[in-house]
């Protein structure tokens, strides 16, 4: 059986809480069905996607993952903004944009490595930006507004929270929102 997994880093409940206040704030400006929101459980880091593998690889990933974590320890991240993304074009999400990390950069490229020498076949992403989806935008209701009818979602916001370990999940595709299940959590 083939599975949808990733990576992530889940912070606490009262995080959550904190970037779900800021999520319900920006949902206020749309008109309803332009932004498909992330629900509050769901709010999550993608560190690293795998897409769809077997579910035997499962052994595979957890000694990968697990070889990747030795040695590491806490770490904080931080997250400076609210903004569009991609910018400069139309956007496809809002989200929480992150400060760059060296030990997050460090520990995804670990990660990605111990993967990869296993000969699990995933196509990892080459770029990485710590973020927090808010909200998927509906590209064909966004084109249909006006230039100046357009919300301004741009905000500094300060939010930082330890990152005290990282959770294999699946990802259950579903027509009104994905759910989103740990399968492992290994500690840092």
């Amino acid at each position: 059986m083939m599975k949808r997994l990733f990576f992530s880093i889940n912070p606490s409940e009262d995080i959550r809480n904190s970037v779900f206040n800021i999520l319900k704030e920006k949902e206020e400006l749309f008109p309803s069905g332009c932004v498909k929101w992330v629900k509050k459980e769901n709010i999550h880091i993608t560190l690293l996607f795998l897409g769809l593998l077997r579910e035997e690889n499962m052994e595979k990933i957890s000694l990968a993952a697990t070889e990747a974590l030795e040695g590491v320890d806490t770490f904080t991240v931080n997250f400076h903004r609210v903004c569009y993304h991609p910018p400069k074009k139309v956007p496809h999400l809002i989200w929480m944009e992150g400060e760059s990390c060296p030990e997050l950069s460090s520990l995804r490229e670990d990660l990605k490595s111990s993967l990869q020498e296993t000969g699990l076949k995933f196509i990892p992403e080459n770029s990485f930006l710590p973020h927090i989806t808010l909200g998927r935008i509906k590209a064909w209701e966004f084109k249909r507004m006006e230039r100046e009818e357009i919300p301004e979602v741009e905000e500094e916001v300060s939010l930082s929270f330890p990152v005290e370990s990282i959770s294999l999940m699946e990802s259950v595709l579903k027509k009104s929102s994905p759910d989103y299940n740990i399968l492992k959590s290994f500690s840092l």
